[in-house]
């Protein structure tokens, strides 16, 4: 199969490609960015990078009919949970929008569709241990109403139209080909920032719980899910099912590396969720998977760091 990674060269979209190539398939990734960026890693062999804005539907429409792309896989976003209203704006006309047009092309041609949505925000607050995928959608931050967004024009396509989707809901992934230097993926800025000798950011006590993945197991459960012909229309949590405190985590990191932690606490954030779990129940009675335990993770994580 020939398969499109719509902003492919994010790290989740590196390294998914990569594992795509490897099992065989022929990966293009499409992409605004003039080329991936690779954190000392090597960038994955694809068969082709197109650099394209996601607004410029046209292009991405005859890119994929020109490749007879079989698969879409769509991780384009440029919001992050603190977010503001202007940033959902510019999301909407420039991300959203574009992609819903690509959409009813997709559905013509009878082309799949993948959406890489979100495992945490699109729940919103909750008081459950962890959190199945058929849990009410309640947001609190522009980042996760955009997906919960997406994810409602997906089902309406598929009544409308018969769009064949799939939607990925992941909960913190973290790995290869993660950039230290952005406002989102604590895993990745707190390691760097403790091998560098800096302090760490924290809004609020450290008491807040996230469900932490290894990129590369969130890659292979996807690519495993393709597999599958009853999975299309469903929708999948793809975590650890094991919650991790913000402190907790900066002490094993501590641990790990063997250097001291320094911890500047900040008032907690309005959009900051206090606890988010995801159950992955409805994954492993689908596919095998058995996601890497957090310390074995951050200790591949600082291996590969240290390889480069």
């Amino acid at each position: 199969m020939k398969i499109m990674l719509l902003g492919g060269a994010g790290f989740i979209g590196l390294n998914l490609a990569a594992l795509l190539a490897r099992k065989g398939y022929e990966v293009h990734i499409a992409d605004r960015a003039a080329k991936p960026t690779a954190f000392g890693c090597t960038i994955p062999d694809v068969a082709g990078y197109h650099l394209i804005e996601s607004n410029d539907t046209a292009r991405l429409q005859e890119i994929i009919d020109d490749l007879s792309i079989g698969c879409v896989i769509g991780l384009t976003s440029s919001l992050i949970p603190s977010s503001k209203y202007n940033d959902f704006e510019t999301e909407l006309s420039q991300v959203v929008a574009p992609t819903f047009r690509l959409l009813e092309h997709l559905a013509k041609r009878r082309i799949r569709f993948v959406y890489i949505s979100s495992g945490g925000t699109v729940y919103g607050l909750n008081d459950k241990s962890s959190i199945a995928e058929d849990a009410a959608l309640s947001p609190i931050n522009y980042y996760g109403y955009s997906k919960v967004l997406f994810e409602q024009y997906l089902a309406f396509s598929e009544r409308s139209k018969q769009l064949r989707h799939l939607i990925i809901r992941p909960s913190n992934p973290f790995g290869p080909y993660q950039s230290p230097n952005n406002k989102q993926g604590l895993v990745a800025v707190a390691i760097d920032k403790v091998l560098k000798g800096q302090p760490i950011e924290i809004w609020g006590d450290g008491s807040v719980v996230r469900d932490y993945i290894w990129v590369e197991d969130l890659a292979q459960a996807l690519v495993l899910l393709l597999l599958k012909n009853e999975v299309w229309g469903q929708t999948f949590n793809i975590g650890s099912g094991k919650g991790c405190s913000v402190k907790d985590l900066l002490s094993m990191i501590g641990t790990l590396t063997g250097k001291r932690v320094d911890i500047h606490y900040h008032k907690a954030r309005d959009f900051d969720i206090p606890r988010l779990v995801l159950d992955i129940s409805r994954l492993q009675a689908t596919i095998e998977f058995r996601p890497r335990d957090l310390h074995d993770a951050l200790k591949l994580y600082l291996d590969t760091l240290q390889q480069r």
